[in-house]
């Protein structure tokens, strides 16, 4: 997730596209960019939910979602269209918040911590005997999810 304040110009390496949405604001935006979901293959009839949502920064309130893949900017003043863009908003946010939980908590520091006691301490070391509820299975369970969640063809690569 990145936040950009962007000034009145567009930054040239987004693109004539982003250059007429930044032209339509015609003032200072906050960008929160999941445009980087869009790369994903999904199975049909799913579309990877990439997106940028656009907000005001002085009253806090969203000015459009940009579907990535689409190349559309979707406005609060459409209907539909904008319920539909905030729901997709919503799923592109849940789905970098998902991943990262699991690479960070899950991958990095469970099986780092298991893996030290384990192999640092003694059978009957008093750390050992108390990290050992919390650490059991933990390289099984860490592979497990993995091979459900994260790899080609996983439940976050489908972005569903």
């Amino acid at each position: 997730m990145i936040y950009k304040f962007w000034p009145k110009e567009a930054k040239r390496n987004r693109g004539k596209d982003v250059q007429l949405v930044l032209a339509r604001f015609k003032k200072k935006v906050v960008e929160v960019d999941y445009a980087m979901i869009a790369a994903l293959e999904n199975r049909f009839p799913f579309e990877s939910p990439g997106c940028i949502l656009y907000i005001d920064p002085k009253s806090k309130m969203p000015m459009g979602v940009w579907k990535a893949l689409t190349k559309e900017l979707i406005l609060p003043d459409q209907g539909l269209y904008w319920e539909h863009a905030k729901f997709y908003y919503r799923v592109a946010e849940r789905s970098a918040i998902a991943t990262l939980h699991v690479l960070e908590s899950h991958f990095v520091w469970s099986q780092v911590i298991a893996t030290a006691a384990w192999q640092n301490f003694e059978h009957d070391h008093p750390l050992r005997t108390l990290l050992k509820p919390f650490t059991l299975n933990a390289h099984s369970t860490n592979s497990a999810a993995f091979n459900m969640l994260i790899r080609e063809h996983g439940v976050l690569t489908h972005g569903s």
